[in-house]
């Protein structure tokens, strides 16, 4: 996909500003790049590592803020379109909705209003009984924009335990673990440089307890079922619907920028100052620290809500 797509074309598409045009471009090749690395259908299926879900997450979490952000700088200088027309019949509306399949939509932002409420506690009380997949990236700045709800109040949870995820450690690393690291010296001496060297050649070294034939000490074999947790293939259903959602919003951007011209006239005065004030938070969970990236996308992303502070209209 590049800028010279029908839906960019098009005389009744909303008209982009030659800088969101560029990016715009640029973006399709991402997109057609992402897109073309993966089955979808397998995705759902089969799946992928957690340690390559991690990457694709990086890549989806870069891409899908760059798009929202040249869909903004679009739809905040193109003329509000008329509102929606209300269908005639709720019964027709109803039957048209079960009838089709819900497709994955890409939201662009969001607004919380006041009369939102807190999510209900008796929707997170199963939490710790679903089993662990791939990580949980942070939501984009632009979903989350205005005051948090006000809780009405607490609630207690039920006294379950969290199963401890299996990306982490669950024993000490020891000195013949991969993930071992020295202590970092205090000062100039350390107490055994300080020791004399008749003390030092004469002290007895502690021997090794011999191990089964087989069988691995308590820090290797919590060494090895962490690395076969990152290693092992999780079916990601998830990652496919954005990738669906990517492909859609790409096909047809004037539609994406339409609704949200639609819904920023609707909204507050002060969400294009929001949205603005949103920067992309790029760094990825604590989890996946280790996963490493080109930062080809990272450097798209800020160049696209730079693009969005200043958005050019000429």
């Amino acid at each position: 996909m590049n800028a010279d797509t029908p839906h960019l074309s098009d005389p009744s598409a909303p008209a982009m500003p030659p800088r969101v045009r560029t990016l715009w471009s640029e973006a399709c090749d991402w997109v057609a790049w992402l897109v073309g690395m993966f089955d979808r259908d397998a995705l759902k299926t089969t799946g992928i590592s957690r340690e390559h879900g991690a990457r694709v997450s990086i890549w989806l979490m870069n891409i899908e803020g760059a798009i929202r952000r040249l869909i903004l700088a679009a739809a905040l200088v193109v003329a509000p379109p008329s509102p929606r027309a209300s269908r005639t019949c709720a019964a027709t509306r109803v039957h048209t909705v079960a009838a089709s399949p819900r497709r994955p939509g890409f939201c662009v932002f969001r607004l919380r209003g006041v009369g939102e409420t807190a999510p209900r506690a008796d929707a997170r009380t199963s939490r710790s009984t679903k089993p662990y997949g791939h990580l949980t990236f942070p939501a984009d700045p632009l979903l989350c924009l205005g005051d948090a709800p006000a809780r009405t109040g607490r609630t207690a949870h039920a006294a379950t335990p969290r199963a401890r995820n299996p990306l982490d450690r669950w024993v000490r690393p020891s000195r013949q673990d991969p993930d071992w690291r020295a202590p970092e010296e205090r000062g100039a001496f350390s107490r055994r440089d300080a020791m004399p060297a008749s003390h030092s050649a004469t002290r007895p070294r502690a021997t090794p307890q011999p191990q089964a034939q087989g069988d691995l000490p308590p820090s290797l074999a919590d060494w090895r079922r962490r690395h076969d947790a990152w290693t092992q293939p999780v079916p990601a259903p998830d990652l496919a619907a954005r990738l669906e959602a990517l492909s859609a919003v790409i096909a047809n951007p004037a539609a994406a920028i339409a609704s949200a011209a639609r819904r920023l006239h609707a909204s507050c005065a002060t969400a294009p100052t929001l949205m603005r004030q949103a920067f992309p938070d790029a760094d990825p969970p604590r989890r996946a620290a280790h996963i490493a990236t080109a930062g080809h996308t990272t450097d798209f992303l800020k160049r696209c809500h730079a693009g969005l502070i200043a958005p050019d209209t000429s």
